[in-house]
């Protein structure tokens, strides 16, 4: 791109003077101003003066481009992507906070982040059997010393325990041609469409499984709903096949004595 100026021309009544520009820009950079001197008769100064004028008077915008919770083996790990923009990148720098949802942060909790290409990358990592309900605190802070607003990010992990609701109703040391254990979907109030509770039986060397996700008490022994065939893995920590059950292998089941 090819840039072109002009001379803007003024006498000098006096020695020593002021220069003062105005202008209406908030944000300016890569900008020069050069100066060189010609007396009255048209002779040019050999030498000419510039100086680099740089104008920032805009806060860096923050803005949240994901947020996930990944849960495996009872932990739940967040992971959130910010954006940091602003007109002039260099001296960027963002700072973080963790704290609980509608908690001020603490002035001296603030932690330093890494931008990558303008990105923060923010993770953590929450173990304990409870619910978390907490907020990503971000703001940024540019080279002239321009801050942003705290922007606040919601952070939700559950990892309490689903408690199974189940009543034996039968006295299961006597002999029963059919046994009455009542069982339903766990009480839990945030996430009753998801939760659900597994039965297993092993009759003899062979294994079933089902799973009850309704509030409605039912007896396992009615054998309702759909029955699975079971075979463990070699730890025993998990299924290594699972095949739904025909009608006629459900009729089957039901056929048991339980002792």
């Amino acid at each position: 791109m090819k840039i072109t100026f002009a001379w803007n021309k003024f006498d000098l009544p006096v020695k020593d003077y002021y220069l003062h520009i105005k202008t209406d820009n908030s944000e300016i950079k890569n900008t020069k101003l050069y100066f060189r001197t010609e007396d009255w008769a048209g002779n040019v100064g050999e030498q000419s003066v510039d100086t680099d004028i740089n104008i920032d008077r805009v806060a860096p915008n923050v803005a949240l481009m994901s947020m996930n919770t990944e849960y495996e083996n009872d932990t739940a790990k967040i992971l959130a992507k910010v954006r940091v923009t602003d007109f002039n990148t260099d001296g960027l720098n963002v700072k973080y906070q963790l704290v609980d949802k509608g908690v001020e942060p603490t002035d001296s909790d603030w932690s330093e982040g890494l931008l990558n290409d303008g990105v923060f990358d923010f993770e953590t990592k929450f173990d304990a059997a409870q619910k978390y309900e907490k907020e990503l605190l971000v703001y940024a802070t540019d080279f002239k010393g321009n801050k942003s607003n705290v922007s606040r990010y919601e952070v939700y992990a559950d990892l309490t325990k689903a408690k199974a609701k189940y009543t034996v109703v039968s006295d299961l040391s006597q002999i029963h041609t059919k046994p009455d254990v009542q069982i339903s979907a766990p009480d839990n109030p945030d996430n009753k469409a998801n939760a659900a509770t597994r039965v297993t039986l092993t009759m003899g060397d062979k294994t079933y499984a089902s799973v009850y996700d309704s509030a409605d008490s039912k007896n396992i022994f009615d054998f309702d709903g759909t029955w699975y065939a079971v075979t463990y893995n070699e730890d025993k920590n998990g299924f290594d096949g699972v095949t739904a059950l025909t009608a006629d292998g459900v009729n089957e089941l039901k056929t048991f004595t339980v002792q």
